[in-house]
Parts: C-alpha cells; sequence; structure tokens
C-alpha cells in the first residue's frame, strides 16, 4: 500500500496524532523540529547605545566579542504611562569566569530605565531572579525572587520612586 492510499484512508485523530508525534522531543532528539538557545553577540548588539557601553566593561573578564543567550535582555514597556525598561539576566552572559558575576546570592542581575529616550541604571544586584512589572497598572517594579531554600535572599517588590528603586 502506497502512502497516498494511506492518507486518504486515515481519520482526522490519526493524522494529528502523526502530526503531534513529528513536533515530540524525540523528533527534535531525531534533528526534527529544535530550539537552541545559543550565545550570540546579537543580544548585545540589539542593546540600546548607552547599556551597550555599560557592559562593554564586562568583556575584560568574560571575551571578546560578549555574547549572550535570547533571554539576556527582559523588556518591558508602557508608551500610556511613558516608561521603558530593560533588565540583563548576568547568568544568561557568555563568560569565561562566571565568578565575576556570580555569588552565592545570586547572579547579577541590572534594571535600566528610561522616560525620556536615554535609559540609566536604576537596580544593580547579585540575586537568585528579577521580574519587571507595573503595580497598579502604573508604577514599575522590580520583583526579587528566591530560591525556596536560600537563606540570604529575601522576595521583595521594589517600587519605582522617581529617582530609584525602594522598598
Amino acid at each position: 500500500m502506497n502512502l497516498s492510499r494511506i492518507l486518504q484512508s486515515a481519520t482526522i485523530p490519526t493524522m494529528v496524532t502523526l502530526t503531534l508525534i513529528g513536533f515530540s522531543p524525540f523528533a527534535a532528539a531525531r534533528g526534527g523540529i529544535s530550539y537552541r538557545d545559543v550565545a550570540s553577540t546579537r543580544h548585545i548588539e540589539e542593546l540600546p547605545s548607552e547599556i551597550r557601553s555599560a557592559i562593554a566593561r564586562w568583556q575584560s573578564v568574560c571575551g571578546v566579542p560578549l555574547a549572550a543567550r535570547h533571554l539576556f535582555a527582559h523588556y518591558l514597556g508602557d508608551k500610556a504611562i511613558g516608561y521603558r525598561l530593560i533588565s540583563l539576566h548576568f547568568h544568561e552572559l557568555s563568560c569565561v569566569d562566571k565568578a565575576a558575576l556570580c555569588t552565592d546570592r545570586g547572579c547579577l542581575h541590572q534594571v535600566y530605565i528610561s522616560t525620556d529616550g536615554a535609559y540609566h541604571l536604576a537596580f544593580s544586584a547579585n540575586v537568585p531572579e528579577v521580574t519587571l512589572t507595573f503595580l497598579d497598572g502604573t508604577v514599575p517594579a522590580v520583583e526579587i525572587d528566591c530560591e525556596i531554600f536560600s537563606i540570604q535572599c529575601r522576595p521583595r517588590v521594589l517600587r519605582w520612586n522617581g529617582r530609584r528603586f525602594a522598598e
């Protein structure tokens, strides 16, 4: 029986099942559809120039050219209230000396904010993870997320007060 006859006699559930098998992790392992988040200079080059300049100091520690994975930069903005934020997650930066970026408290995370087109550093700390958000839909905030068993980290939310993120 040839393939065209099999396809003609196949039911819709059979076709859906065959399609899903093609997108399974096993298909990716066989060279099918896959996603590899490899470090790329593009993720650095896409940042605004003032942020690129600020992180250029890491070249001597991490290697030239600087490269990062896709999740290195997270973006949040709202045109109506006029804030744009970019958080940098340095555990996603390709670096020869990871100890320069990460401690037992977590890896370096920085948040840049813009209201007038230029970005400036508003938060920098070694923490397990940060998430950008708007409180009440209007106030920029940084949520510091801690690992469950982290003794040295306290989960908290820092609100933008017009000059800096504060508790």
